[in-house]
């Protein structure tokens, strides 16, 4: 999966506005500091930049926030269908 993304191959929507700005942000995907950053890839500021800076901090309680409604969500799936086990 990661191979494809590097490749763009993955069916990804085209960036598009966000609500209330005038320029296009890209889709991508979201995950913790095992991961390396990457155009397609976003995570957690580390904990001594953003205990510093408070719109890196308020980014890192959004960040957690969306992490945990995507995996709220993996969640219900598993437990309903078991095939995301």
């Amino acid at each position: 999966m990661g191979q494809r993304f590097e490749a763009n191959l993955m069916n990804v929507p085209r960036p598009k506005n966000l609500p209330g700005q005038n320029e296009p942000y890209p889709h991508v995907l979201i995950g913790d500091e095992a991961f390396a950053l990457k155009p397609y890839f976003k995570r957690l500021f580390p904990y001594r930049q953003s205990r510093r800076d408070v719109q890196k901090k308020n980014y890192n309680t959004r960040f957690c926030r969306a992490r945990r409604v995507v995996e709220n969500a993996f969640g219900i799936l598993a437990q309903e269908w078991r095939i995301f086990y």
